[in-house]
């Protein structure tokens, strides 16, 4: 073989070699450009979820807020209410309905609580302008320690026995919060009033 033509091989050879590696590379580019896009989706949406979160856990804590003085008034006048929060008024009678007693024929079903009970109060966060849908559930009233013993030893029927030891209602307040790109998170706690102190 002559050097000239040693020399087209190797060029060859090299040539061969380069693109083989110039694929590689692409290839090694795509995939950590996936990969990024993939890290950077999944991080918008874990912001999503968290701001969503943050909406809902704000109009479940501005309900909770006012849920003490709506027991004791037993209406809405005279309760100062938090910019952005609304209490539906659901039967059209001009004011606001009151959120002591379930809709009737409301029942709560754990597989879908919020789907399952009427939407009491609506919340826009003064921030974002986003909204929350919130239900209150009415769980159940009970007597405080006390009250009971109270009226055994005779202390003037049940108004006062219980008036002596207070009772309790019990609350479920439940919140669907919606935040960017159609993320929505759900948030529930029990809020404990009491009663006749």
């Amino acid at each position: 073989m002559s050097p000239s033509h040693r020399s087209e091989k190797s060029k060859g050879i090299a040539l061969i070699t380069g693109l083989v590696l110039l694929v590689i590379l692409t290839l090694v580019a795509l995939s950590t450009m996936r990969s990024t896009t993939l890290e950077y989706r999944m991080s918008g949406n874990t912001a999503f979820l968290a701001q969503a979160r943050q909406v809902s856990e704000s109009g479940r804590l501005a309900v909770s807020t006012v849920l003490h003085d709506h027991v004791f008034e037993r209406s809405w006048s005279g309760v100062q209410l938090p910019p952005g929060l609304t209490i539906l008024d659901k039967d059209s009678s001009g004011s606001a309905d009151a959120l002591i007693a379930n809709e009737s024929g409301e029942a709560f079903d754990q597989s879908d609580p919020v789907g399952s009970l009427t939407q009491d109060a609506t919340f826009t966060d003064p921030i974002s302008g986003h909204t929350t849908k919130v239900a209150v559930y009415h769980m159940t009233t009970k007597l405080s320690p006390g009250s009971g013993s109270a009226m055994s030893a005779g202390y003037m029927g049940l108004g006062k026995g219980a008036a002596g030891g207070g009772s309790r209602m019990f609350f479920d307040v439940l919140a669907d919060g919606a935040g960017d790109a159609n993320s929505r998170f759900v948030t529930s706690a029990d809020v404990r009033v009491p009663v006749g102190y």
